[in-house]
């Protein structure tokens, strides 16, 4: 859903961050095609051990990305934009997370 928000509404969604246009319609295609990878995912009885990797190691870019973002450009943002991109970020962070103690629980580590 993000994705697809990102891109039907880029140019209102720019003005709440130093982010521009293009740059927020690219993200929103990515987040749509990262979608469409954990649907085919979903798709299957199991889920294979790399594909967990691929999942975790998206989310931990996304922190670290969001993380870069708020440190080199927080101040260019709206106070509303930068305390929605803040949330995303914990948001995705304790999505890793989670992932990460469930992959412990089934020994996808062995």
């Amino acid at each position: 859903m993000s994705g697809l928000v990102l891109v039907a509404a880029a140019q209102s969604l720019s003005e709440f961050s130093v982010l521009d246009t293009p740059l927020l319609r690219v993200v929103g295609i990515g987040l749509v095609m990262w979608a469409a990878m954990l649907f085919s995912f979903v798709l299957r009885p199991t889920l294979r051990r790399h594909e967990l990797f691929v999942v975790i190691a998206g989310d931990v870019g996304w922190v670290i990305g969001t993380l870069a973002v708020v440190a080199i450009a927080s101040a260019s943002f709206t106070t509303a934009g930068l305390i929605t991109f803040i949330v995303l970020g914990v948001i995705v962070g304790d999505l890793a997370a989670t992932q990460i103690i469930g992959m412990r629980r089934q020994a996808f580590w062995v």
